[in-house]
C-alpha cells in the first residue's frame, strides 16, 4: 500500500511540474523558462531552454513586453547585476573604448559577440553585434580597419561638442545618439552585424560613458 501511495505522489508531481513550469514562445517555438530578471517594468532577462529539464539548448534573451525577444549572450548574472547595482560596476571583464578624444563607452567581449553599454544621463542603452569571422576579442585590425575606424572617430568630436550646446537632459540624448551613429560607422569597418539595441529608461544611478576633459 506504501508503494502504491508512492507511485501516485511521485506521478501526482511529475504531472504538477510538466503543468507548473513556464513555457514561453519565440519565434513560434515553445520553450521553457529556466530563469527570469526583471531590470524594468518593461524589460525583463530570460533563460530558456528546450527541455523540460531545463539542460538542453539553453538560451538568453531580452524579453520587451510580452512577445518581443532578442537573443543576447548576457548572462542571467550578468543581467542580474544590472537590475540589483542599477549599473554594470559588478559585471567583470569590462572594456573601455575610445571613440573621441574626451569620451569612451564600455563593452563587453563574449565568444563571437561585444555588447555595448551606453548611457550619459539616467538611461542605460544595450547593444550587441555579432561576427561570424571568429572571435571579437581576438580579431586584429588591418590597416584599413585602423584607416575606416579613423574616419569614424574623426566625425564624433564635432556630434558631440554640439550636444553641448542643447538644454537640460537634452544633452544626454544627443550623446547617446552620436555614439549610436559611431558604433554603425564601426560596424561596418569591423564587419559586425547589429544584434538588438535595447533602451532601458531611468535606470542608472549614474552615467557609464566616460567623459574627460
Amino acid at each position: 500500500m506504501k508503494s502504491l501511495y508512492l507511485l501516485t505522489f511521485l506521478f501526482s508531481s511529475a504531472v504538477y511540474s510538466s503543468y507548473a513550469q513556464k513555457t514561453v514562445e519565440i519565434n513560434s517555438i515553445k520553450v521553457f523558462e529556466k530563469a527570469r530578471v526583471k531590470i524594468t517594468s518593461e524589460v525583463a532577462h530570460i533563460t530558456v531552454c528546450s527541455d523540460l529539464k531545463l539542460s538542453k539548448n539553453c538560451k538568453n534573451y531580452f524579453q520587451s513586453g510580452t512577445n518581443e525577444f532578442s537573443e543576447t549572450a548576457l548572462t542571467n548574472s550578468e543581467a542580474n547585476s544590472i537590475s540589483k547595482q542599477k549599473g554594470i560596476n559588478g559585471i567583470r571583464n569590462i572594456g573601455t573604448e575610445k571613440i573621441t578624444s574626451k569620451t569612451s563607452i564600455r563593452y563587453l567581449d563574449k565568444a563571437n559577440s561585444r555588447i555595448y553599454f551606453i548611457g550619459s544621463g539616467k538611461n542605460l542603452n544595450i547593444a550587441e553585434y555579432t561576427t561570424t569571422q571568429g572571435s571579437i576579442a581576438r580579431k586584429a585590425a588591418s590597416q584599413e580597419n585602423i584607416k575606416c575606424r579613423g574616419a569614424c572617430f574623426d566625425r564624433q568630436d564635432g556630434c558631440i561638442n554640439d550636444c553641448y550646446k542643447l538644454p537640460g537632459t537634452a544633452v544626454f540624448d544627443c550623446i547617446d545618439a552620436c555614439t549610436f551613429s559611431y558604433l554603425g560607422c564601426a560596424a561596418i569597418c569591423d564587419k559586425y552585424k547589429p544584434k538588438y539595441h535595447l533602451v532601458l529608461n531611468d535606470l542608472l544611478l549614474k552615467p557609464v560613458t566616460i567623459q574627460t576633459k
